[in-house]
Order: C-alpha cells, then sequence, then structure tokens
C-alpha cells in the first residue's frame, strides 16, 4: 500500500497567502455552470502571485487528479489574470486546505484491470469556440494517468 498527499506543500501556499488560514473550506473547486472569461473583471495590477499559486496548482495536480480540470481552466488566463480569475483560485485553494489530506492511494490488492475514460466539451469556451478533449486512465481503482486538451481549430 502506498499513499502519496500534499499535507506539507499547502502549509508552504498558506505562508505565501495568509489570508487564506482564515477563509472558509468549500466543498467544489469551482463554481458549477460559470464560464470563466479572458476579458471580463479589472485586471491584476501584480500579477506575479496569480502565476505562482497556478503553477503550485499545476504542481498539486500530480497527487490531486480531483483538481485537474479546474486548474487547466484558470491556467488559460496567466498571461492577462483578472480579479475575477484570482478570486477563483482563491476558492480552489480554499478547497484543496480542506481536503489536503487526500491524495492517491494504491492499492496492493486492488485489480490491474485497465479502464478509459474520454469526455468532449464541444465549443465549450465563449473566447474562442474551441472544444476541450478530456480522458482519464485507471489501474484497477487508482488514477494512472489523465489528459485535458483545447484544440487548436474553432468547431462550428
Amino acid at each position: 500500500m502506498v499513499f502519496i498527499s500534499i499535507n506539507k506543500s499547502m502549509h508552504l501556499i498558506l505562508f505565501l497567502v495568509p489570508r487564506l488560514n482564515d477563509a472558509k473550506v468549500v466543498d467544489t473547486p469551482m463554481e458549477l455552470n460559470i464560464k470563466r472569461s479572458a476579458h471580463v473583471g479589472d485586471p491584476l495590477f501584480e500579477p506575479t502571485m496569480y502565476r505562482k499559486l497556478v503553477g503550485f496548482l499545476i504542481d498539486l495536480i500530480m497527487t490531486r487528479p480531483d483538481i485537474a480540470y479546474v486548474v487547466h481552466v484558470m491556467s488559460q488566463f496567466v498571461s492577462d489574470p483578472r480579479q475575477l480569475h484570482l478570486s477563483a483560485v482563491h476558492l480552489i485553494l480554499c478547497y484543496v486546505r480542506g481536503t489536503s489530506i487526500r491524495g492517491l492511494f494504491f492499492d496492493s490488492t486492488s485489480s490491474l484491470d485497465l479502464s478509459a475514460y474520454a469526455d468532449v466539451d464541444w465549443a465549450g469556451y465563449s473566447d474562442t469556440c474551441r472544444s476541450t478533449t478530456r480522458y482519464c486512465v485507471f489501474l484497477g481503482s487508482s488514477l494512472n494517468s489523465w489528459k485535458s486538451k483545447k484544440h487548436d481549430t474553432v468547431s462550428k
């Protein structure tokens, strides 16, 4: 049995953003049915912290595949982040803080059955009308790999 978690890494992020210590823990990493836009909201005066937080979340995906999609969505705005994007990243971090004991569990008694699941979001991005393809692969009951890709061509 092997268990990998991020509990120690979360202490570093709470040091970088101390106001998250007092923030309310949330049940989901992102508000449902909200499409994020690249040009809505006030631009951040200093986007460096946004980029650091998104970079931390990208590293975190290795042990927390449950946040992979929302981190993918927020990483699209690193070139010109807005205040609304930073608020969404803070929400993701509040979710991670409340679930920091979660991680990857590889059970030694699990079967070696390989399962794969895929999903497509046709023209799901209102800014670009591009589609996203996603998939994940499980070995037994453990997530083995995943990918999410925004297509280069526009859907019509």
